[in-house]
């Protein structure tokens, strides 16, 4: 956003200055130089949207990057069960229960009350 208008500003001001010098070299140069006043316009205007379109590219990338980098929900929802699955044998649960109680609870707490409740029967 804010850097985008930064950009945009600074192109403009390009722009603003371009059309000044090509103004003024048509005034110095009288009428016999209109091609070299509109070759700097139009060189300030590409100039202008080169400067743009490579912000905005730069800003894709970035945004690209961040979503490459976040994790899928999927890998979340592994990481969230290697922490139970952790959690629960550090209150010293075997492997095998917690990876039983995991296949049928979605919390700690219910994965602690079923494996008590296999334990009762």
């Amino acid at each position: 956003g804010e850097r985008l208008r930064e950009v945009e500003l600074e192109a403009a001001r390009a722009l603003a200055d371009a059309e000044a010098e090509a103004a003024k070299a048509e005034e110095d140069s009288g009428e016999g130089e209109p091609d070299l006043a509109e070759a700097l316009l139009a060189s300030a205007r590409a100039f202008a949207d080169e400067k743009r379109l490579r912000f905005e590219a730069e800003l894709g990338h970035r945004a690209l990057a961040s979503i490459a980098a976040a994790p899928s929900p999927s890998r979340r929802a592994e990481e969230a069960q290697q922490r139970m699955l952790f959690d629960l044998e550090a209150l010293g649960f075997s492997e095998d229960q917690a990876r039983q109680a995991l296949r049928r609870c979605s919390t700690a707490e219910a994965c602690v009350d079923w494996i008590l409740s296999q334990h009762a029967d």
